[in-house]
C-alpha cells in the first residue's frame, strides 16, 4: 500500500508539472538583431523547458502588441510612418495569421491599446495618438481620429518635444489614459466606441517635471493609477475620480545613485503587489506591497540578470513573472510568492532576440 501511495504522489507532481504551462506573444525589434518578428512561446518553469510555437515575420520592429478575444494587433516601428498591424491568432495551435497592415499616420509607434471596434496607438516621434477603426472580422478598417500632444519639458535632451508613450484602458474599457514623456503630462479621455471621434479629452495633469511618464498600471476599481516615469524612477500615484485627476501619493525604484531608465510597471492580479522595471545603470525589478491605495511599501529590489529589461509579464494565476531583457536578448522567469510577493529567479532563461513585449494567451 504504501509502494503505491508513493506512486501515486509522484504521478500527481508530474501531472502538476506538465499542467503548469504557460503560453506567451512575445514582440520584438528585428532591425540590426536576429529576431523574426513576433513569437509564440509555450513555456512550463517547473520543468525548465520551452518551446518556439510559432513566428511571424510580416513587420518590421513589431514591439508592443495586444490581444483582443483572437485577435492581436501590433505596432511597427519601422521607418517613417511606422504601421499598425492585424494578425488573427489560433489559440489552440498559438499559429499566427497576418490579416492587414495601415500606415501609422505618425513617428515611432511604441504603445498599442484594443476594443473590440478600435485600436489606438501612441507615437513617440511624433507625439500623437492615433484610432483606427476595425471591421466586423477584427481587421482593421481606417484612421478615424487624430489627437496631437504639444510642448515639451524641462530635460534638454529627451523633452524638447511630446513623446506619446502609452495608451492603456480602465478595465471597464470607458476610459483611455495616455503618458507622454515629453510633456511630464498624463492625459485622460473618455471613450465613446459609436461615435466617429471615439476619443474625448476629459483631464490632464502634470507629473514631476523631469519624470517622463511612460508606462501606468491601473487599479482593478479603476480608481488608482501608478505612474512610472522613465527619467526619475518616481512613481507617481494618481486618483482618477469623477474624471479628474488627483496626484495622491509617491514612491521611487531608485535605492542608490546611478542613471535611471525606468520601464516597465504591473500590479500583481489579487491587486496586492506592485513591481517595476529599471534599466541603464540598474537591470533590476522592484517589488511594493500595497498597504493602501496610496501607500507602497518596498519589499526587495531583484536583478533581472540581464540588460534592458523593457517589460514585463506576470501570469494570470500569480505564481510567475517573465522579464524581457532586450539587450540581453532574452526572457528570465522568476517564481512569486503569492503570500509576500518575492521573487525567486528560477534560472529559465529564454532566448529571444530583442523582446520588447509580452503577453499570455
Amino acid at each position: 500500500m504504501k509502494s503505491l501511495v508513493v506512486v501515486l504522489s509522484i504521478l500527481t507532481v508530474l501531472g502538476n508539472l506538465s499542467s503548469e504551462n504557460y503560453r506567451l506573444v512575445v514582440g520584438t525589434y528585428t532591425r540590426a538583431t536576429e529576431s523574426k518578428g513576433i513569437y509564440t512561446l509555450s513555456v512550463n518553469p517547473s520543468a525548465n523547458t520551452f518551446t518556439i510555437l510559432d513566428t511571424a515575420s510580416q513587420v518590421e520592429n513589431p514591439s508592443f502588441l495586444a490581444l483582443q478575444s483572437d485577435m492581436l494587433y501590433s505596432v511597427g516601428e519601422g521607418s517613417g510612418a511606422g504601421t499598425v498591424n492585424a494578425f488573427r491568432l489560433d489559440k489552440k495551435t498559438a499559429k499566427l495569421h497576418f490579416i492587414n497592415m495601415l500606415t501609422g499616420l505618425g513617428k515611432g509607434p511604441c504603445s498599442v491599446a484594443a476594443t473590440d471596434r478600435h485600436v489606438m496607438i501612441a507615437n513617440y516621434g511624433s507625439g500623437n495618438l492615433n484610432v483606427f477603426s476595425l471591421n466586423s472580422d477584427g481587421s482593421l478598417n481606417k484612421f478615424v481620429q487624430n489627437i496631437q500632444h504639444q510642448g515639451g519639458s524641462v530635460d534638454p535632451q529627451r523633452q524638447k518635444g511630446p513623446h506619446a508613450h502609452q495608451v492603456i484602458f480602465n478595465p471597464t474599457i470607458d476610459y483611455m489614459f495616455s503618458n507622454n514623456l515629453g510633456t511630464d503630462l498624463l492625459y485622460a479621455y473618455r471613450y465613446h466606441p459609436t461615435n466617429k471621434q471615439p476619443l474625448e479629452a476629459v483631464d490632464s495633469i502634470l507629473m514631476e517635471k523631469g519624470g517622463g511618464p511612460r508606462h501606468l498600471a491601473v487599479s482593478a476599481d479603476g480608481e488608482y493609477l501608478y505612474v512610472l516615469q522613465e527619467l526619475t524612477g518616481t512613481i507617481s500615484i494618481v486618483q482618477f475620480k469623477d474624471e479628474k485627476l488627483t496626484l495622491v501619493g509617491q514612491s521611487s525604484v531608485i535605492k542608490k545613485p546611478g542613471k535611471a531608465g525606468a520601464a516597465d510597471i504591473h500590479l500583481s492580479p489579487d491587486g496586492k503587489f506592485l513591481y517595476a522595471t529599471n534599466r541603464i545603470d540598474y537591470n533590476d525589478i522592484t517589488a511594493f506591497q500595497l498597504k493602501s491605495p496610496t501607500e507602497l511599501q518596498y519589499i526587495d529590489q531583484y536583478s533581472t540578470a540581464g540588460i534592458a529589461p523593457r517589460n514585463f509579464m506576470i501570469t494570470r494565476d500569480g505564481k510567475y513573472v517573465f522579464v524581457g531583457n532586450q539587450r540581453s536578448n532574452e526572457i528570465v522567469v522568476f517564481k512569486r510568492n503569492l503570500r509576500n510577493g518575492t521573487l525567486k529567479n528560477t534560472r529559465l532563461r529564454i532566448p529571444v532576440p530583442a523582446p520588447v513585449c509580452h503577453l499570455e494567451f
